[in-house]
């Protein structure tokens, strides 16, 4: 019996610009800000782009974060400049890139479906 599975492509294999992200991307800067439980401390935030799933941010920080880094962010509304700590959502750094001077862009996925849905 000959049997054929069909593998998603590795690294090695797929085209080098191949676009791996579940959900569509919106290039929307907003105020935000990331609360770090394991420190207690909030950081100031930009967004670069956001999207059901995720959000890249531009944070500022004494003490990078890193891959794995679990946080919690807010953006603020299209109407309002406030972000209010109701609006917090938990997320996991997934990549993180040091862009000189404190300044790190990171990107984050939200965790759990109640998250995303808070955070669209």
């Amino acid at each position: 019996m000959n049997t054929c599975t069909q593998h998603a492509p590795t690294s090695a294999t797929r085209p080098p610009h191949e676009e791996r992200r579940r959900n569509k991307r919106f290039r929307i800067a907003r105020d935000g800000k990331v609360f770090l439980p394991g420190r207690r401390q909030y950081l100031a935030a930009q967004t670069r782009d956001l999207s059901v799933g995720g959000a890249l941010l531009e944070v500022e920080s004494d003490r990078p974060l890193a891959p794995g880094d679990a946080v919690q962010v807010a953006v603020a509304s299209t109407d309002s400049p406030l972000v209010r700590d109701d609006a917090l959502v938990h997320a996991v750094v997934v990549r993180a890139e040091s862009l000189g001077a404190r300044r790190q862009a990171v990107a984050v996925r939200y965790t759990g479906a109640r998250a995303a849905a808070r955070a669209a």
